[in-house]
């Protein structure tokens, strides 16, 4: 069972940019005055997944056994990714289109942690977000304990 986590664990970093595209999506469609009710519906999705999600898998875990939850996961994976890729159309017109404004200067990792050092609100949140997923992480870390 250990493996098979771990080998899971290690495919889902794949979609780990998820909730940062989806929120860069809806900043792409909606209004500014509409943004934060846009975003307040997708945190509330994503906190809705978070809680049914692991009572739906244990559910069907004792049902069904962990291969259905594991192979319900993937199909619902396979079907979500062929949904994005033929039906939810581009959301920047080819006139906007990032890789007119993507530049190895841009790209510098170091210059950005700079601009979160320079503004002290930026620092703050980032520092919020920082203690806020440090437990998440570390109970991920636990887990891999508990299934050895």
């Amino acid at each position: 069972m250990f493996r098979w986590y771990f080998a899971l664990f290690s495919i889902s970093g794949l979609f780990s940019v998820t909730f940062s595209v989806i929120l860069a999506y809806v900043a792409d469609i909606t209004e500014k005055q509409d943004r934060s009710a846009a975003y307040g519906l997708v945190s509330a999705t994503f906190a809705a997944s978070l809680v049914t999600s692991p009572a739906l898998g244990a559910w069907i875990s004792d049902d069904y056994g962990d291969g259905a939850v594991v192979l319900l996961a993937t199909i619902i994976a396979i079907v979500d990714v062929l949904f994005i890729v033929f039906r939810v159309p581009e959301s920047l017109p080819v006139k906007r289109s990032a890789s007119d404004v993507i530049s190895w200067e841009s790209a510098d990792p170091f210059g950005t942690l700079r601009l979160v050092w320079e503004d002290r609100l930026v620092l703050q949140l980032a520092l919020i977000v920082f203690l806020s997923y440090l437990p998440e992480s570390g109970q991920f870390s636990c887990f891999f304990v508990y299934l050895k």
